[in-house]
């Protein structure tokens, strides 16, 4: 209105002679200050949201290389029981082996080539210690005739009988009784002497005769 034109006039030379850059400095420098503290802050929470979000994958991973961990740890051990069972049963499989390398099948007593081995061991000591050392040898007496008259079958009979009386007279004693062949036997006896030996060997003969296994082919009839 008219009446407001002077004051008007007054404002704008007022305004024209102010100086309002330090105003528009610290304007800006607040703007400044302003957006650094946003983008600072934002910073902030993105660098917080990566490292939750790396936490959270390396949790991850560390439960994962756990559970593997476990699973392989357990497979490791099964597979180890598994191998000592293996082990333990090639083992046992060896030892049988062997023994059925050693042992006669019929009479189940050492064979010959157990005799020999542990005879020429025996020996070796008799060498070295000077201890005695006597070794019997057996043979059945008409045993082919009982092949003859009774057939194989009666025959291996008689041969598993003889086994079991010497291997009855030898517990008592320090002596080993192997089946040689067909139906020789022999009988090793460490650290005993020649008188002994005869002990045992009439020993043997009384068992076997006490047996009286038939053989109608001989005198007296067993």
């Amino acid at each position: 209105t008219p009446e407001h034109e002077l004051l008007v006039e007054a404002f704008d030379r007022y305004l024209t002679a102010m100086d309002l850059s330090a105003s528009l400095l610290a304007h800006q420098d607040g703007e400044r200050t302003l957006l650094e503290r946003y983008v600072s802050q934002r910073n902030r929470q993105t660098l917080l949201l990566a490292a939750s979000v790396s936490a959270a994958i390396l949790a991850l991973f560390a439960c994962v290389a756990v559970l593997r961990h476990r699973r392989l740890s357990r497979m490791l051990r099964e597979r180890n029981a598994y191998i000592e069972a293996q082990h333990y049963a090639l083992e046992e499989a060896n030892h049988k082996l062997e023994l059925l390398s050693q042992t006669d099948p019929l009479t189940l007593l050492p064979n010959r080539r157990y005799f020999d081995e542990r005879g020429r061991q025996e020996y070796q000591r008799y060498l070295e210690t000077g201890a005695p050392l006597s070794i019997l040898i057996i043979d059945v007496d008409h045993f082919k005739t009982v092949n003859d008259a009774y057939g194989h079958a009666t025959g291996d009979a008689y041969l598993r009988t003889l086994a079991q009386a010497l291997s009855r007279v030898l517990v008592h004693d320090r002596g080993m009784a192997a089946r040689y062949g067909g139906e020789e036997f022999t009988c090793l006896l460490a650290q005993t002497p020649a008188d002994e030996a005869l002990e045992i060997a009439e020993r043997i003969r009384q068992d076997v005769e006490q047996l009286r296994l038939p053989n109608a082919a001989v005198e007296p009839g067993w």
